[in-house]
């Protein structure tokens, strides 16, 4: 992915383990909300602060609100949203909440509609639970799994980051053959260590 943020990995982290541990035993519907920030990365720092607040002027014009949280949970009859930080903690999340967060957050609590806020697949898990979505029996078990795979792929995001610039390689020519009995042989052993 180009724009690969932490926050992001997160979120489609989360989406995956939603895929696979909510039940669908009436209506339901989940979703990730982008905030639509605009990042400008051109011209003088005037120019930037303008354009951003046009940018935040035109989306207030046409009815998108600020201070969305990240996430949104519906299984008849609960309703969440749930916001997601980057952080080891709960108080470290608590603390990058912004003030139009905490303020969406005491709007949800007036309307007694769900809300937290999550750190971690683990932390989200535990929203979710503590609020009474109805689960998949296996789904201590299936966020385990799904914790693994967020942490390799924040260890992949980590080495590409680290990692020094590729050199230029010459494509190869291909054989035009088909490849050989030991070559598939190899490679679906390959498939089947690196399988989940």
């Amino acid at each position: 992915m180009a724009n690969d943020r932490p926050e992001h990995r997160l979120s489609h982290w989360i989406d995956e383990l939603l895929e696979r541990i909510i039940l669908r035993d009436g209506p339901y519907h989940w979703t990730a909300v982008d905030t639509g920030t605009i990042l400008v990365k051109t011209g003088t720092e005037e120019e930037k602060r303008r354009a951003r607040a046009a940018w935040e002027n035109h989306r207030k014009y046409i009815g998108i609100k600020p201070h969305h949280l990240d996430t949104y949970l519906y299984q008849a009859p609960l309703y969440a949203q749930i916001e997601l930080k980057i952080a080891t903690s709960s108080d470290a999340a608590w603390k990058a909440i912004t003030q139009g967060q905490r303020d969406t957050i005491v709007v949800l609590e007036r309307q007694k509609c769900g809300h937290g806020f999550a750190w971690s697949i683990r932390s989200y898990y535990d929203v979710i639970k503590r609020l009474g979505f109805r689960l998949h029996p296996n789904a201590a078990n299936i966020v385990v799994e799904i914790e693994a795979r967020y942490a390799a792929a924040q260890r992949e995001a980590e080495i590409k980051h680290n990692a020094p610039a590729k050199a230029y390689k010459a494509p190869r020519k291909s054989s035009g053959g088909k490849p050989s009995a030991a070559r598939l042989k190899a490679t679906e052993a390959l498939r089947k260590r690196v399988a989940f």
